[in-house]
This record gives structure tokens, sequence and C-alpha cells, in this order.
């Protein structure tokens, strides 16, 4: 798993969690790492509230910059309102990326800000999908990691990514090299 660890948690387990733990799984699990992450509510410190929103990208219809996007902002929409919060999503979100980014951006801030809600997960299955090139598919581009990096850093305090791969990364990364004639 690539992820991420809050800096504002300082020895924090990577142990299983307890039941009890307040937080939210948007998707049922499977036997992934993310998932299990999921299941077990790893990352979030006794007493805190969040969501773990899992993602399993090979369920998405293509591997575009555009599904992802919106299955990032649905997944999360749908968490939020099962923990209770049901806050409303006030940009309508069109076909536009950018618009579905902002979206995203908006809940996630909305969420920290006007809720109890204190961690936010990504849970990321299979992300090698989603690179450009990669047995023939479009995959998402430098705008897009700018963007995942952005919100990163903007709520680095509260979100954390997790994301895995069904191939090995050194695989990925002799076929990526291998795409750019390196």
């Amino acid at each position: 798993i690539i992820g991420a660890v809050f800096r504002d948690t300082p020895g924090v387990s990577t142990g299983t969690a307890p039941a009890q733990r307040p937080c939210r799984c948007s998707s049922a699990p499977q036997t992934s790492s993310p998932a299990q992450a999921a299941v077990r509510r790893l990352g979030l410190p006794t007493g805190r509230k969040g969501l773990h929103v899992w993602l399993r990208l090979a369920e998405l219809p293509d591997h575009k910059a555009h599904s992802f996007w919106r299955e990032m902002l649905a997944r999360l929409d749908a968490a939020q309102k099962a923990a209770g919060w049901g806050l409303e999503l006030e940009t309508a979100v069109n076909d536009d990326d950018r618009a579905i980014f902002d979206s995203l951006d908006e809940l996630i801030n909305a969420l920290l800000t006007e809720t109890e809600c204190q961690r936010i997960f990504f849970l990321i299955d299979d992300f090698d999908l989603l690179l450009p090139g990669i047995s023939g598919r479009e995959g998402i581009t430098s705008r897009d990691l700018d963007w995942l990096r952005a919100i990163a850093t903007r709520y680095s305090q509260s979100l954390a990514f997790a994301m895995s791969s069904s191939e090995p990364l050194a695989a990925i990364e002799a076929k990526l090299l291998q795409r750019d004639g390196i």
C-alpha cells in the first residue's frame, strides 16, 4: 500500500482498531489491503470520527479521469450520508472534470469544517488501472495527479490516501519505462 500518515497523530498504531471506533466504510469490503483498512478502521485514533471511503477501480465502467473523479465524489457523498452527516452538494455537478473536482474539494472542506468528521481516508484499489498507456488504457493525466496532490496537501492534517495495485510496483515501473522508451 502506498499511503499517508497524519502529522498530528504521533504514536498512532497501524494495528487493528476496535470495532467501536466512530467511523464508516462506504462500500462492501472485499479482501484487498485498502478494503481491510476500511473494515478494521485503521488509522483513526480513539475518540476521532471519520470516514473510510473505499474505491475499487476495477468496477468502473472505464478507466478515464472523468469516471475516477465522479466515483470519488459519489463514494464520499454516500459515506457522509451513511454516517448521518447528510450534507448536500451545493454545486451542480456537470460533466466537466474540473467541476467534479471542485465539488469534491467543497464536500471535503464542508465535512471537515461543518460536521464532526475529523479524518477522511480514501482507500483506492487497482490504482494501476488509471495509468495511461498500460494495456491501452486512457487513464489519468499529470493534471489529475496534480489535483490529487493539491487536496492531499490542502487537507494534510485530516485526509489520507492508501492506494494498491493489482500488479507489483516493479512490473508497473517496467511497463512505464518500456512505454516511454527508457
